[in-house]
């Protein structure tokens, strides 16, 4: 059981690294979502909450910790992801 903390960038929340989504950003500028071991790179935690998800995305909380613009394709996959994780 992985207990390393994360904090969730929109509520503030310390919560284990599995049970939150995580968006990295490689050092040649790709995006990736997923869970696996760390990636090299810049990487911002979220719940897996829609609320989470829109207060970071309307806050811009994402563009901040990654310090640069999260493109359409990689906010549609998030919702999508969280959308089917909550209708389970």
């Amino acid at each position: 059981m992985d207990q390393r903390l994360r904090q969730c960038i929109s509520c503030r929340k310390l919560i284990a690294r599995n049970e939150l989504l995580r968006l990295t950003v490689s050092r040649d500028h790709q995006f990736s979502l997923d869970n696996r071991p760390p990636l090299q790179g810049r990487s911002a935690y979220v719940c897996r909450t829609l609320t989470c998800l829109t207060e970071a995305l309307k806050g811009k909380k994402f563009q901040r910790t990654l310090k640069r613009a999260i493109p359409d394709a990689i906010v549609e996959n998030l919702t999508a992801q969280l959308k089917g994780i909550t209708s389970l």
